[in-house]
Parts: C-alpha cells; sequence; structure tokens
C-alpha cells in the first residue's frame, strides 16, 4: 500500500483508556458484544470465512456444517461472535460452548445436559410459549427430564417450527485429548456431535473449532463423520490488508488521516503476527500504550525501545533459549535499548581492547548466520537487532499467555 501523508496527531485522545486494541489475554466470545465492534472482524480472516458460511446457510436455506482449525490467536472466538450476533438478528437460536474445563467424566455429563437446558430457555424466548406450555410440546405428559441430548433436537424443532439452530463447539480438542475422560465417554460425545450433524437438513448448523490434532482425532475415530464438515483454515491478512486493518482501528480514536503506528512499524507486525488478526491486536495494543505513554508516533526506533521494556522478560527468555551468556544478554538488551541499531562502541566499552574485540567477533558472528539472525549488520559498522529475533522475543511472551 502506498504511504498515505498523515495528519497531526491530537495527543489527548491518545491514552490507555481510550486504546481501541483488544489487550493481551481477552476476548470476544459474546454475541451481546456491540455489533460495531463486532462489525471489523467480519471483513478478515477466519473470521469473515465463517459468518459468509452463515450468512449463506440461513439466506439459502443449505446447510453446511464446518470444522475450524486454527492454533491461539486466529479469532476462533470473534468468528463464533460475529456469527452468532448474524443468527440473533435473523432470530435464530445460538448456543456457544468452550470445552476448556472439562476434562473428567462428570463434567461432560454436565455439560451435555446444559446444551439441552440452555437451548430450552432460548426456545421459550423465541417463541414466546411459557416453559410448561413448551415442556408439554416437547415431551407431552413425560417427565421433563425424560429426554437424552440425541432426543432433544428433533423434538425442540417439531416444537418451535422451522428456527435456525446454531451451535458452535470451541477447543473440543480439550475433551479429546483429556487423560481423564475414558473412550467411551469419548465416542458419547462424538455420537452426540454425529447425530446433530445428521439433523442438520433441518436447519442446524454445527461449527466446532480446534488445532490441528481434532481432525486427526475425528479422520481415525469416525471418518464418515468428518466428512459432513467444510474446513474452515486461514492465512491471517496480507501486508496490505494488515496495514489497512491497523489504520482504521486506530482512526476509530484519532479520526480520518491520523496515524500513530507507523507503516514501517506495522510491516514488522504484519511480519511478527503472520498477520493473524488476534496477534496483531495483542501486539499492537502495547504500540498504542507506549505512545499514549511517550507521546511520539511510534517508528522502528520506538518499536524497539518498548519491545526492551514491554517484553523484557520475554527477552532474557529467548536469549537464554540461544544460550547467550550474561555478558552477550546485556549486550542485546542495549542494544534494544539504544531503539534496536548501535555501534559496537557504543554497546561494549572500547577500554578493554579484548573483551571489545571478543565481542564485535560475536555480535559479527551473529549477524552473518543466514538460518537464525539475531543482529544484521551495515557497512558503516551499526548493528541492527532483526525481525527475526524481534518476532521471537514476541511471540515467547504471547505462547506464555496459553497459545502458540
Amino acid at each position: 500500500m502506498a504511504s498515505v501523508q498523515m495528519l497531526p496527531v491530537d495527543w489527548e485522545k491518545v491514552t490507555v483508556a481510550n486504546n481501541p486494541f483488544m489487550g493481551p489475554g481477552s476476548a470476544v466470545c459474546d454475541p451481546s458484544s456491540p455489533k460495531e465492534d463486532l462489525n471489523r472482524y467480519v471483513k478478515v480472516g477466519i473470521v469473515k470465512n465463517v459468518t459468509n458460511l452463515v450468512t449463506k446457510c440461513m439466506a439459502t436455506g443449505v446447510v453446511q456444517h464446518f470444522l475450524l482449525l486454527a492454533p491461539f490467536g486466529y479469532g476462533k472466538s470473534r468468528s463464533f461472535a460475529a456469527a452468532m450476533a448474524i443468527a440473533k438478528a435473523n432470530n435464530a437460536m445460538t448456543l456457544y460452548v468452550k470445552f476448556s474445563n472439562y476434562r473428567t467424566e462428570e463434567a461432560v455429563d454436565v455439560i451435555l445436559g446444559n446444551l439441552c437446558k440452555e437451548l430450552f430457555n432460548q426456545a421459550c424466548a423465541i417463541s414466546g410459549e411459557s416453559p410448561v406450555v413448551l415442556r408439554k410440546k416437547l415431551v407431552g405428559n413425560a417427565d421433563p427430564m425424560s429426554l437424552s441430548p440425541l432426543e432433544f433436537l428433533p423434538n425442540l424443532s417439531k416444537a418451535l417450527g422451522s428456527k435456525w439452530l446454531l451451535v458452535f463447539l470451541d477447543e473440543i480438542e480439550k475433551v479429546l485429548e483429556a487423560e481423564g475422560l475414558s473412550i467411551d465417554h469419548k465416542i458419547n460425545i462424538l455420537n452426540v456431535f454425529k447425530h446433530w450433524a445428521e439433523y442438520g437438513k433441518e436447519g442446524y448448523v454445527l461449527g466446532l473449532a480446534g488445532t490441528g490434532s481434532v481432525q486427526q482425532w475425528l479422520t481415525t475415530a469416525a471418518p464418515e463423520f468428518i466428512d459432513r464438515f467444510e474446513l474452515l483454515r486461514d492465512e491471517g491478512l496480507s501486508p496490505t490488508e494488515t496495514v489497512q486493518y491497523i489504520r482504521e482501528t486506530c482512526e476509530k480514536v484519532l479520526g480520518p488521516g491520523k496515524e500513530i503506528i507507523s507503516d514501517s512499524v506495522v510491516t514488522s507486525l504484519h511480519r511478527i503476527a503472520r498477520g493473524i488478526p488476534r496477534l496483531l491486536e495483542s501486539i499492537a495494543h502495547e504500540c498504542w500504550n507506549w505512545a499514549a505513554g511517550t507521546k511520539k508516533v511510534l517508528d522502528a526506533h520506538q518499536f524497539r525501545l518498548m519491545v526492551s521494556e514491554v517484553y523484557g522478560l520475554a527477552l532474557k527468555e529467548t536469549c537464554r533459549a540461544h544460550e547467550f551468556s550474561d555478558e552477550q544478554m546485556e549486550i542485546i538488551l542495549k542494544l534494544l535499548q539504544f531503539g534496536g541499531t548501535a555501534r559496537l562502541r557504543d554497546l561494549v566499552s572500547p577500554d578493554d581492547l579484548q573483551t571489545y574485540r571478543t565481542h564485535g567477533k560475536w555480535l559479527l558472528s551473529l549477524a552473518k548466520k543466514s538460518d537464525s539472525r539475531v543482529v544484521e549488520r551495515s557497512k558503516r559498522g551499526v548493528y541492527t537487532i532483526s525481525d527475526e529475533f524481534m518476532m521471537e522475543i514476541i511471540r515467547r511472551k504471547l505462547a506464555r499467555r496459553g497459545g502458540k
């Protein structure tokens, strides 16, 4: 994207409280979130794929279940939240279940029962029927608790007519890989999913989300089951889309044509986050807060200063992973504190000529490595922290929050 002349920034608007980016560890999985916050996610990445699929299903009546395979940071929860907002706008029932906390047989039994309970409550709200009346339509004079999860959906459909039902099950690999669950329990869960998928001709969309291990598990355990699902993947935003995404987000607070994160930094963010919106937001959140504190546009120099402070612990862990000595680690830290660019004499005192030469040779050897460079060296003898090393530092911190 061609560079655009930006207007002066009103720094009074650049505050931590006004940060438009989602912070590390936060997630959007609540369909009641403000619609304007969800709209921008509908346009990008996996969110776009999921919302397009759900919109198509509801518009054409052609049901397509999907299996969303994505690691941490790809915006699975936002995908579901945006799709649920679309579904609710069309008077559909929705259910979001995150399986992270269900690792035992008792917990799984509870969640399967709660699925039906939650759907029944939504059915009452949508139909306008009282719980007593709707319960009678479902089971007649029988015991209301007599329905199993396998029987519940067909009966609910008959009671409601042609209402759409969207169920999103997130992080299902947590259940499939749980050591506290027997094979029988895992198969039981799979049978519930399988039944629901077969029931899709009645206006039911089932969305499963997890990592690649889910596909492997399902392919082995029930290949005929996974064949019914469309696999959704995403490679992240393009460099041009990333620039547009960051600009549009900043302009929500600053106004059109105003920017506090330079395009050169956005290019680095794209490489570090691989264009994944959730990771982009986590890093951009820190960038905004840094700019709010310094009252300076975040250029390449300021970006490296920020990394030295905000990602200090991850930086030290990364240095240790490279087996740097304490002295070598201090040089890397100091290099970042110079804004990522400095000469050897600024990093190491030349008073001790032998030490000066030793560290100079070490930096040169790092700069010459083609497989995993930490620093780069210009013809003028200036050392610069490489983007590859910056990527490693930031990803190491993000990984400590529960994803990779």
